[in-house]
């Protein structure tokens, strides 16, 4: 078991424009016929887009600590080679997975206060802009850690390499109480990540999860929803490929 934390620089974690758009897609309106004519939104869009990502890498100081180690197998909770129990919980792939990586990350508080500012002055869009920058950061920061902990495991058998879903209290059937242990083994607050008695982190950018890696697992799969418990009323389940880009195609974005 080894633990690590990491300082993200801001400029490498948002590339592009159409990185972003899929968080802010869902604030905005379906365009009008004339906007679509003389590309007003577009261009408010691409500026919102600059201002938002100059705050971005300016201010925000992303930052994750992850804890790396070998489990041993049981049906009944997560336990690590050593005999520390990281989750007391059952869950359908506690047996089935021979390494875990469990992280905590945050982009700090500064980004939320800016969102309020903006929104305070009325610029609505650099606000959303602001926060889908932000979620876009906090995803491209999970897939830095899958790749790191892929880079981790050790040996040349890619059949141990095979990674889980990330799984997150109250998501893919891991309790809402599970953020306690989370916080705790990852070490959280040394980051800045402040557990409150309601079990929300704060600040509100921040999040933990765990991966799992094991020659049982099922491949991930970005678009799979196997161990998700909100099927039904999930906010993203429409968000399938096809789905996003027609949507952003109804925006002129594509």
């Amino acid at each position: 078991m080894f633990k690590e934390r990491i300082d993200f620089l801001p400029k490498e974690l948002i590339q592009n424009q159409q990185q972003v758009m899929r968080y802010l897609a869902p604030y905005l309106s379906p365009n009008s016929a004339a906007e679509k004519e003389n590309n007003v939104r577009t261009k408010l869009i691409s500026k919102s887009f600059l201002e938002g990502l100059h705050v971005f890498t300016q201010d925000i100081k992303p930052k994750a600590s992850y804890v790396f180690t070998e489990i041993k197998p049981s049906p009944n909770w997560l336990e690590s080679k050593e005999g520390l129990i990281l989750l007391p919980y059952k869950h359908p792939l506690s047996n089935k997975a021979n390494h875990a990586i469990l992280f905590a990350t945050t982009l700090g508080s500064m980004i939320d206060e800016w969102i309020l500012e903006f929104f305070k002055a009325k610029d609505y869009l650099l606000g959303y802009m602001l926060e889908a920058i932000g979620l876009a950061a906090l995803q491209e920061i999970e897939i830095r850690v899958r790749k790191a902990f892929y880079d981790i495991i050790p040996g040349e058998n890619l059949s141990l390499k095979k990674l889980s879903h990330t799984l997150c209290p109250e998501c893919q059937g891991i309790p809402t109480g599970a953020q306690k242990e989370l916080y705790q083994i990852t070490e959280a607050h040394v980051i800045g990540i402040t557990l409150q008695r309601d079990l929300v982190l704060y600040p509100l950018k921040s999040v933990t999860g765990i991966i799992l890696a094991g020659q049982d697992l099922t491949i991930f799969q970005e678009d799979q929803c196997l161990y998700c418990n909100k099927k039904h009323d999930c906010l993203y389940r429409d968000k399938s490929k096809e789905a996003e880009n027609k949507f952003l195609s109804n925006l002129n974005l594509l």
